[in-house]
Formats: C-alpha cells, sequence, structure tokens
C-alpha cells in the first residue's frame, strides 16, 4: 500500500496570459490524498516499492487499487482545510474497497449498465440486413482496431457502428462523469491529466458547458444533470453581488467563464479582447438547463427548486435591456461571442449594439418565463408585465442581403466567415423557435449560414453544427457534419484523403475518440450525441392546437436506411419506447408516457395523432 498527501496549486494562469509564474503554490489550495494497494497472484509474486517505484515481479494477474480524497465540499464550494482527515478518507475507501476486492468490478458493471441499459442504438449500411424485432445487439462490426476504421471511414468505406460508438461514447463520458453529489463537466470532464490544462479545464459558459449537458436528457440519464443543477443554484446566488456591484441590475449575471468557487464576473485582466472576457449572458443561456429539465421530465418540484435560476436570469435581462432611437429593446454593448466584424478601414471590431444573440437568448429565457410561470406559482405581476412588454419590444432574428441571418444589428462583414462560433443561430438550436414548419424563412437563412460556415471547424463545433443541420432538417448536411466529426486528426496525414483545410484547423477526434478541439475537449463527444439524437427524432414543435408533434426521422442521413433506436427520452414526458426503420421509412413506433398525453406523430408529410395513456405504450406507427 501507497499514501500520499497532495496539495494542489494555489494559483494557475493559462499558458496564454504572458505571466511569468503561471502556477504558484503555497497559498489556500485544495488538500488532496491518495492510496493505492497494488495486488499480485501468483506463485511467488513480490511486490516492492523502491526509489519511488512500485516493482512487480512473477505476477501471472496485477490488480491496482486506487482512492483519493479531497477537502472540497462540492455543495457549499468550500475547503475544510483538515489534512488528516482527507488522508483517513482516503485511507478508509481503500479499505472498503480491498474488503470487496472480488465484487467491485460486478458492482461497477452493475451500476454503469442501469445507466447505459436504457438507450440501444443499431444503425446499418446499405446492403446490410436490418434490425429485426427479435435481434440482440448490433449488425456486423469491423473487425478492426479503432484507429484503423477511422482512416477508413475517412476514405469513404461505410461504417456507422462507428457512429453509434460516438453516440454511446457520449452517453458513457456523462455516466462516468457526471452524477449527484460531483462537480459538473468541465472542458475536460474528470479526464484533465494537466496541471496547467487548456483554458484551465473552467466552465466556459458561452457553450461548451451548455453543450456537455445536451445529451443528458434526450439520453435518459436525468440523473446525471443534477450536478449542474445544484451548481446553477450556487453559481446564482454568487451573480447576485456582481450583477448588482457590476451592472447596477438585479438578479443575478455569469459572464465567459467560471468555475467549481463559482467565480461569476468578467474573463481576462482588464485589457483584453471583449470578444471573449465581456459577456454577461453567460447565466441566461445555462438558465435554460432548467426550463429544459422541466421540459423533458415534468418534475414540477425540481422547476420550483431552481426557478431562482431562471427568475434571477430574467431580472438581470430585464435591467440592462437599453431603448434604442425606433423605441426597440436591446443591448449595449453586445458582442457575438468570440467572433469579430470588420470596420470601414479594414480593422476587425468585437463591441457593437444589439448582436442577434443576444436578442435572440433574451428572448427565449422570456418567453419560457412566461410559460412556466402558471406552474411554479410565480405572483409577481410587475415581473410578468415588464416579461410581456420586453418581449413586444424586443426585434427578432432578420435575414441579411446575402440571405444568411444576420449576426450582428448592421450589415458588416465577418472577420472570420468560418467562424467557429454560431451563436446567433441559438433559436434553430439548442432553442425551438425556428425550424422549417415554424419559421421557413429564417430557417433557410439559418442553413445558409451553416453553408457559409463552410465544412470544417473545431471539434465541438462540428457537434453543434450537426445538431443545426438535424433540426433545419437537413439529412445531407448531417452526414457530412457526422463525417466530419469523426476525422483522425492524429493519423498521419499522408494517410488521409485531401482536404481543403489545414491539418491544423481541422477538428475531430482522437483514436481514443475523444473529441479534438484540437486540443482535447469533451464538450464535442456530448454535442455528437445530441446531434444524432436529433437527426432520428424530435419534439420540439407544438401545433396551434397545443398538440406536441414527435417527428420521426427527421433528417435521416441516406447512409442509414435502416436501423433502430430504443429508450430515447422526448419532451414532453415521453418516452420512445421502439423506433425502427426499413428502406429510409418507418415500420414500428412506440411511445409511452407517465401521464396522458395527446400526441401528433410525423414521419415527413404524414402525421397521425394518438393519446399516449400512463403504463400502456402505446403503438403510433406498425
Amino acid at each position: 500500500m501507497l499514501r500520499a498527501a497532495v496539495d494542489l496549486p494555489s494559483d494557475v494562469l493559462p499558458d496564454y496570459s504572458g505571466e511569468p509564474d503561471l502556477v504558484t503554490y503555497g497559498g489556500r489550495a485544495v488538500h488532496a490524498g491518495v492510496a493505492v494497494a497494488v495486488l499480485a497472484d501468483g506463485p511467488g509474486a513480490t511486490v516492492d516499492v523502491a526509489d519511488g517505484e512500485v516493482r512487480v515481479r512473477g505476477a501471472g494477474r496485477v490488480r491496482v487499487v486506487l482512492t483519493t480524497a479531497t477537502d472540497h465540499d462540492v455543495a457549499a464550494g468550500t475547503l475544510h482545510g483538515d489534512r488528516s482527515r482527507v488522508a483517513a478518507e482516503a485511507r478508509a475507501a481503500l479499505d472498503a474497497a480491498l474488503a470487496d476486492l472480488d465484487g467491485l468490478p460486478a458492482r461497477q458493471e452493475a451500476d454503469h449498465g442501469a445507466l447505459m441499459g436504457r438507450v440501444e442504438l443499431d444503425l446499418r449500411a446499405p446492403g446490410e440486413d436490418p434490425p429485426t424485432a427479435g435481434a440482440d445487439g448490433p449488425g456486423p462490426v469491423p473487425d478492426l482496431p479503432l484507429d484503423a476504421r477511422l482512416l477508413r471511414h475517412a476514405h469513404g468505406a461505410p461504417d456507422p457502428h462507428l457512429a453509434v460508438l460516438a453516440f454511446q461514447y457520449g452517453r458513457h463520458l456523462t455516466v462516468s462523469g457526471s452524477r449527484p453529489g460531483t462537480l459538473p463537466l468541465n472542458l475536460q470532464g474528470i479526464w484533465n491529466p494537466h496541471v496547467q490544462p487548456p483554458w484551465n479545464a473552467n466552465y466556459t459558459v458561452n457553450i461548451n458547458t451548455e453543450m456537455n449537458y445536451w445529451p443528458t436528457l434526450v439520453g435518459d440519464l436525468a440523473e446525471c444533470h443534477e450536478p449542474l443543477l445544484a451548481w446553477l443554484d450556487r453559481l446564482a446566488a454568487a451573480g447576485e453581488a456582481t450583477a448588482r456591484t457590476l451592472h447596477g441590475a438585479r438578479g443575478w449575471v455569469a459572464h465567459h467563464n467560471s468555475d467549481a468557487w463559482c467565480f461569476t464576473g468578467p474573463t481576462g485582466r482588464g485589457r483584453d479582447s471583449v470578444s471573449w472576457s465581456w459577456w454577461p449572458f453567460g447565466g441566461v443561456w445555462l438558465a435554460r438547463h432548467v426550463v429544459d429539465h422541466h421540459d423533458w421530465t415534468g418534475d414540477d418540484d425540481a422547476l420550483r427548486r431552481h426557478w431562482s435560476v431562471v427568475r434571477g436570469a430574467a431580472l438581470f435581462v430585464l435591467d440592462t435591456l437599453v431603448e434604442l432611437p425606433d423605441d426597440s429593446l436591446g443591448t449595449a454593448p453586445a458582442t457575438s461571442p468570440e467572433h469579430h466584424y470588420l470596420l470601414p478601414d479594414g480593422r476587425p471590431a468585437a463591441a457593437g449594439v444589439s448582436t442577434t444573440s443576444d436578442l435572440a437568448m433574451a428572448r427565449d429565457l422570456l418567453d419560457h418565463v412566461r410559460r412556466l410561470a402558471p406552474v411554479v406559482g410565480e405572483r409577481d405581476e410587475d415581473l410578468l408585465a415588464a416579461v410581456d412588454g420586453a418581449l413586444d419590444r424586443l426585434p427578432t432574428e432578420r435575414v441579411a442581403p446575402d440571405g444568411r441571418l444576420a449576426e450582428w444589428s448592421a450589415d458588416v462583414p465577418d472577420a472570420e466567415p468560418a467562424h467557429r462560433h454560431q451563436s446567433h443561430l441559438y433559436r434553430v438550436f439548442p432553442g425551438t423557435s425556428i425550424d422549417p414548419d415554424a419559421a421557413p424563412a429564417l430557417a433557410t437563412a439559418a442553413r445558409r449560414t451553416l453553408d457559409a460556415r463552410g465544412p470544417d471547424s473545431t471539434g465541438w463545433s462540428l457537434a453543434w453544427r450537426l445538431a443545426l443541420r438535424a433540426r433545419l432538417r437537413d439529412p445531407d448536411g448531417v452526414t457530412a457534419l457526422v463525417t466530419a466529426f469523426l476525422h483522425p486528426v492524429d493519423a498521419d496525414p499522408a494517410d488521409l484523403p485531401p482536404a481543403a483545410a489545414p491539418a491544423a484547423e481541422r477538428g475531430g477526434v482522437y483514436r481514443s475518440l475523444l473529441c479534438a478541439h484540437p486540443p482535447f475537449q469533451i464538450d464535442g463527444n456530448l454535442g455528437f450525441t445530441a446531434g444524432l439524437a436529433e437527426a432520428l427524432v424530435q419534439a420540439h414543435r407544438r401545433g396551434p392546437d397545443g398538440v406536441r408533434e414527435v417527428h420521426l426521422l427527421p433528417a435521416l442521413p441516406a447512409a442509414w436506411p435502416s436501423g433502430r433506436v430504443r429508450g430515447l427520452r422526448l419532451r414532453g414526458g415521453l418516452r420512445l419506447v421502439d423506433l425502427a426503420w426499413r428502406d429510409g421509412r418507418v415500420v414500428r413506433a412506440v411511445l409511452a408516457a407517465e401521464r396522458r398525453v395527446v400526441v401528433d406523430v410525423r414521419e415527413g408529410a404524414e402525421r397521425r395523432q394518438v393519446v399516449v395513456r400512463p403504463g400502456e405504450p402505446t403503438v403510433a406507427v406498425g
């Protein structure tokens, strides 16, 4: 057995900061305890520790058991500072593990499988036999190492099972890294190996933290959503002081970045580009997760518990909207996250007035406050009247002269036409207001925007674009983005097909299937899972009569003519018990719900209204 006490750094600056001392020890910091047992089995097996090394000889099997503990209280975001207690907790955990050493693998498999087993996906390439009702497991999977399969796929060899693997990998990472009582997943999840990680392994809340939780609800892992919701309660409380002192506003605010300690101020050192240092809409975007949790689960109690997150974000928006000369409401200064436009003299600029993303997020949040106020019993009539008044005066998205969805309030050229962020498409996805039925002109403009962004980007951006293309019902776009996302970034360039973009500018995946920005970020893996689910089923729309629409195979790629998915969770408290298709057509669809729901089941232009009753799976097709 080995035991160690570890004092983490008291301060870590990002490598791009230009400061001389990037890592500082000695101040107030997290204390950690580590306990390790190395067990060797076999006649004459020995284990020795010498010169900081563990040396094993004569072993037929070696098992390593490692436990850790820290003085960080996740629920409170505080440190207790007792190093002896931390060491004792690590050792006690190790003793408990050793007492049940043979049972550990079975317990882990049962725990993991209970969550992972809720959703099954099987995709078949053209020419492969379709899955059958009694089939157990996927179709034939190439008997090749993963890196070889990724390389073959890059050259055009069909392998839909790679998409299945990437889809389930996102769910696996969620199950492994986000459970009740833990912190939410950050840029690298729990898999950061660096003292000085890329972008500090923090919570980047202008897309990346939110993307981490896109697949959680649709992937039937609602328990794994709880760490984010619990952290949001603390973040909102911390952000009240920042809203009051920095913005003179009620409610709460979060800017571009946060961390385990719920930092809510602007990022940087006061002289950095406002494109990323000044963006006070982090809380506005994050509040949508409270809304989404209710839309999927129907859990009114959870909505009431976390309503202060939504309400406080709305108060901040209402207090910071400004009246513009045309009597509309807007934001100033305003940025479109991490992007720039060009001034008449050709210089890039980031600050402006009323960027599309600001207005879209503000409208989305206020719409939800108005919709859900009766559910939580919101009785502040002044607040609701202010929400109604702001919604009447907030401009909606507009189509620019070039046919794209405008990103800025003026028609100015983009400094980076292929920019990785597409924040002005917020109400396409993760929002639910723009699609080919609800807003056909804006949906067409959004599609042209994606066309103009080009086929390549960072890994996480490809995942976002996948979800956007699916929401816009563009199966060819989905196909192209699945291929782009599965691009093997660590393959020898000489072994890859020619590409227009330089290798350094192309995202994708490593041979481990972890997403490459590059470097590694976990958000792309999780966004891919959500985007693929959107291609198979969507339930965000309600018709004029208020009936929820369940749209089957809205963006199915031609490369997956047959397949089956079971267990996805849908908005409205619905579950997709089974969805099977052959030759691109649905052959069976079964829905279930915990309460009575009337749904409009749609495949293409065909519609059928069904009533789903609790405890009675309903055959909608087949």
